[in-house]
């Protein structure tokens, strides 16, 4: 008698199924903060970039910030959390804060970013 191939069972469903909801859960879970992470340092780029002729002062700066936090909705940090060093007409901003987002239960997902942005120096901007 021939033993015909029958695939996978109830049993390897359910297993898929945990191993789907678990990898589910790990991006949904993870994904909001590396978005606006991404965004910050996209943010920060483009306010430098933007201001690269100019001598902008500090407050300049973060009023400038909180718009791009604004219009790319940025929730988890502000500007006042990112620290600014003003040296000559180099610009040295830096973004070091956690994240901390329920995962199951009682477990909790931290999250750390560090980055330091640095703008070109200008030779002809007083």
């Amino acid at each position: 008698m021939r033993n015909r191939q029958q695939g996978i069972g109830y049993l390897g469903y359910m297993v898929l199924a945990v191993i789907v909801g678990v990898v589910v859960k790990v991006v949904s879970t993870a994904a909001g903060p590396y978005i606006d992470h991404y965004y910050i340092g996209r943010s920060v780029k483009s306010v430098m970039n933007e201001n690269a002729s100019n001598n902008i002062s500090v407050a300049d700066f973060k009023v400038a910030m909180s718009t791009q936090f604004q219009v790319n909705s940025i929730t988890d940090q502000s500007p006042g959390d990112l620290t600014y060093v003003k040296e000559g007409n180099k610009f040295t901003v830096t973004d070091d804060y956690e994240v901390r987002k329920p995962f199951m239960g009682n477990c909790d997902v931290v999250f750390k970013f560090k980055d330091t942005y640095v703008s070109e120096e200008t030779a002809g901007a007083q």
